[in-house]
């Protein structure tokens, strides 16, 4: 958020990928932390910012092309960022 992302920004978990217990859970930037101590998830877990609901497959899993949605970065920020870089 301090870097500019929109609270809305959508955010998918997945805790124990791979696995029998694998559970994958929506929640957007401005809620992450609240969802992760609401659901419980105690890792190993990856999240993945910007992913949507429409990225997920017929089986709820992810796709492997899944759709980005873009999130915005602030202007001076996305400038300094730019300026270390080069």
């Amino acid at each position: 958020l301090d870097a500019g992302m929109h609270p809305s920004t959508p955010v998918t978990l997945v805790e124990n990928g791979t696995r029998s217990d694998e559970r994958v859970i929506q929640s957007t930037i401005g809620n992450l932390w609240e969802t992760v101590h609401s659901a419980g998830i105690e890792g190993p877990a990856l999240i993945y910012i910007g992913l949507n609901e429409a990225s997920r497959g017929r089986a709820g899993k992810l796709s492997s092309s899944a759709d980005v949605v873009p999130f915005p970065v602030r202007e001076d920020i996305q400038n300094a960022i730019l300026r270390a870089a080069s």
